[in-house]
């Protein structure tokens, strides 16, 4: 059965819009966007998952940075965590099409580049991504401290640009470092490459928390109308923080992503040709 594809889906394929999933002549855009939908749907639970425990030891750094006191318990921190998963899921997801968007405009032979340019490339796209993310993000910090969403101001919103320029960089950068440091201490042995993986994902996630932390106070204090008590108030629940998601996110996303892959599979046992 061959379908033909409307102008508009068309357009995006030519453009290379398919973020989620790489293009190929032997599946019909209808499998390749519901392979994309899948995706993300499963990207989006597997960051609220680790968000779940990665929330108390946040909302612990920004009640040390505004001079709060301490949450009342893990159970309140959950009670937030309902509030702010839906927030962060999409504002994360977001970022991995807006950096993969940018990838492609600044650098189409990213696949090919050497790791050291990969991690420049991905620094660059990530600076962009904290821009465009921001207003999200500062609504995010601000539930980790129980205030209700509120419209960022524009101090807010430049203090979380560079904070996520950071963050995010780190995070990308992972990458393409892992896929050294495989060559440089990995094998034939799958185990030893998984934990270098996550190993260097746990790195890049803590370095760039302590980096990017200063910056993350600012945005706290100025959000809570304090004073800044010190800028490295609460680097070290932030970082545990921080570490817990990235991992988390890693290994539920590696073990969800197969399923769906399957699901979708069991929908197109058979690719279709799209024209």
């Amino acid at each position: 059965m061959v379908l033909k594809e409307e102008p508009v889906l068309k357009f995006i394929k030519e453009k290379g819009y398919y973020f989620m999933s790489s293009i190929s002549n032997t599946k019909g855009w209808h499998q390749q966007m519901c392979e994309s939908a899948v995706s993300t749907t499963v990207s989006a639970a597997s960051i609220a998952g680790a968000l779940a425990p990665a929330m108390h030891p946040l909302r612990k750094k920004s009640f040390e940075q505004t001079g709060t006191g301490k949450p009342a318990s893990v159970l309140e921190s959950l009670a937030v965590w309902r509030r702010a998963a839906p927030v962060l899921s999409g504002t994360l997801c977001s970022q991995v099409v807006a950096e993969s968007a940018i990838k492609k405009r600044i650098a189409p032979d990213f696949d090919t580049m050497s790791p050291e340019k990969k991690v420049a490339v991905s620094a660059v796209s990530a600076v962009a991504v904290g821009a465009l993310t921001s207003p999200l993000l500062a609504v995010f910090n601000g539930l980790t401290m129980g205030k209700a969403p509120a419209i960022p101001t524009s101090k807010e919103l430049r203090w979380t640009t560079v904070r996520e320029g950071l963050f995010v960089a780190g995070l990308t950068g992972s990458g393409p470092v892992g896929e050294w440091a495989k060559k440089r201490w990995g094998g034939e042995d799958e185990r030893v490459n998984t934990a270098v993986e996550y190993g260097v994902t746990a790195l890049a996630a803590g370095t760039a928390s302590v980096l990017s932390h200063p910056f993350d106070t600012i945005l706290s204090a100025n959000q809570a109308g304090v004073p800044i008590r010190h800028r490295m108030a609460g680097w070290r629940p932030r970082a545990i923080g921080v570490v817990g998601l990235a991992v988390g996110y890693k290994a539920l996303n590696g073990v969800l992503q197969p399923w769906g892959s399957r699901a979708v599979n069991q929908l197109y046992p058979v690719q279709e040709t799209a024209k």
